[in-house]
């Protein structure tokens, strides 16, 4: 993670980028480390057992929502640029799992910029 020329953080996708103050990304962007809903999951993921999944934004909602059968949506998308890699499946197999929860939950996948896709 690099900062601009104002010192707000920027990450980028297609260039090389380590983050190494996880917590301002945390505090910048809202996010909560998933390991406080560890215990909370009726099931397990690979890709959250192994750490690849590492922060969060309302996830306990999700997780109580699911467990009382209420209604509940996730999202998340892709800005494809490519070809369909590893890091799109991530995100793909993390909606898939998250519309496992409960047969109440609503998943979006939202793909932007779908002519970059079909290029």
């Amino acid at each position: 993670m690099s900062d601009n020329r104002s010192g707000v953080p920027v990450l980028d996708p297609w260039g090389e980028s380590s983050v190494v103050d996880y917590g301002r990304l945390f505090e910048e962007f809202g996010i909560e480390p998933i390991e406080r809903f560890a215990d909370k999951f009726p099931a397990t993921h690979r890709l959250l057992r192994r750490g690849v999944w590492f922060g969060c934004r309302d996830l306990g909602r999700v997780l109580d929502a699911a467990r009382s059968g209420s209604i509940y949506a996730v999202m998340s998308g892709i800005k494809p640029t490519g070809v369909y890699h590893l890091g799109t499946k991530t995100t793909a197999e993390a909606m898939v799992f998250f519309q496992g929860l409960s047969k109440a939950a609503r998943v979006f996948y939202s793909i932007a910029d779908v002519e970059a896709y079909c290029e």
